[in-house]
């Protein structure tokens, strides 16, 4: 070993020793700071937990108002929809239709006509029309009360007849005058038979028995009256001596299906 190396041999074996601390001491530090952001991540979270479990405690009573508004909304559609409903019901019964039925139409003298659903108007079906002509074609000079169908299908075809009716849209015929069942007046029109089909819910009975006595006055004519089966209607056309046909009278829109009969004292 020369002078030199064993001079500078403890030296070197300083600095190296040196170097070691210093390099170990910079892991210590390096794992001393990561152990601290450890520390730190770890309090943090346990900070946020309650906010985050009050957030979700918050958000639930949120979502239950939420979903009140829906159904309060919902309802509101509902209400609104059944109010314009009611609206365009009643629209119809300015018009003309106290029903939500279709009404069903009749051509007089060349006028369509609608049934007036608010006077309880109802037009015959066709199978019913055409047992009514044949019966009405049985007699020279009938008096229809309340028939306007009819009274437009003879007028078509010439025929002979007298309308009673307060609808006054059918004074385009030429056999037609205005008439209220509550307040009957005697006509002179000399007629042979009387055909009725009366409004059922506007007039009682009795003053359907009594507008049929100031027509026919002492005259025992031939009476066909469209009647609920109800004995207070037998009873009120008693004096009549009416009995029932065993025939429907059916109308157009499908109204009354199978509740009114044809009653009358006529034995051919």
């Amino acid at each position: 070993m020369t002078l030199c190396s064993a001079v500078t041999a403890p030296y070197s074996r300083h600095r190296c020793f040196h170097c070691y601390v210093i390099m170990r001491s910079n892991q210590c530090r390096h794992r001393c700071s990561i152990a601290i952001a450890l520390i730190v991540l770890a309090g943090t979270c346990s900070a946020w937990q309650p906010l985050l479990s009050r957030g979700r405690h918050r958000t639930a009573p949120l979502r239950a108002k939420r979903g009140k508004k829906g159904v309060r909304a919902a309802k509101k559609r509902s209400a609104k929809s059944e109010w314009l409903e009611k609206q365009e019901a009643a629209q119809r019964r300015l018009q003309g239709g106290a029903t939500d039925i279709r009404p069903a139409t009749v051509r007089a003298n060349g006028v369509i006509i609608s049934e007036d659903h608010r006077q309880e108007q109802f037009f015959f079906d066709a199978p019913t029309s055409a047992k009514m002509m044949r019966l009405v074609g049985r007699f020279e000079k009938p008096l229809l009360v309340c028939v306007p169908s009819i009274a437009a299908k003879l007028d078509a075809a010439g025929e002979d007849y007298l309308l009673l009716d307060r609808d006054e849209r059918f004074a385009t015929l030429k056999s037609f005058e205005p008439f209220d069942l509550r307040q009957p007046k005697p006509v002179t029109y000399t007629f042979d038979a009387l055909f009725l089909d009366p409004p059922f819910a506007s007039v009682t009975p009795l003053e359907l028995a009594a507008a049929v006595a100031a027509l026919c006055g002492d005259r025992r004519v031939p009476l066909f009256v469209g009647l609920q089966r109800t004995a207070e209607l037998v009873e009120a056309f008693d004096a009549y001596d009416l009995r029932d046909t065993g025939d429907v009278l059916g109308y157009a829109t499908g109204v009354m299906e199978g509740k009114v009969a044809l009653f009358t004292n006529w034995r051919p």
